[in-house]
């Protein structure tokens, strides 16, 4: 049962992030943007359910204050030299609006471990 919940909070994040990536309609490069990084959190916190038996807590800790901590790193010089590959993991300039999208995608993450449940 617990690992079938988590595949399922696991794959929702994943393939509406898929679908985001190969959209290409009208307003794509925004929901590219933010919509992906609220996916891509909902989505590691729920792998991390599949890879532990870690609380939902203690994954949305550790998956906000690590997408916190590469955000912050995206202030560094030469963050925006990194290849086309490293910018698309994580990023290649520090906008605060990604706090945001982090946190919604907590709060996606939390609502899919209830949902699920």
């Amino acid at each position: 049962m617990r690992l079938r919940r988590h595949a399922i909070t696991t794959a929702m994040p994943l393939l509406l992030a898929v679908a985001v990536l190969v959209y290409r309609g009208p307003g794509w490069v925004w929901a590219r943007t933010h919509f992906g990084d609220t996916l891509a959190v909902a989505f590691l916190v729920g792998a991390f359910g599949l890879i532990t038996r870690w609380q939902v807590r203690t994954r949305l800790a550790l998956v906000g204050v690590v997408a916190a901590a590469v955000e912050l790193a995206q202030l560094s010089e030469g963050a925006a030299d990194r290849s086309a590959v490293v910018q698309l993991l994580i990023g290649g300039h520090f906008d605060p609006l990604d706090f945001v999208y982090y946190a919604a995608g907590l709060v996606l993450a939390f609502a899919l471990e209830r949902v699920a449940a």
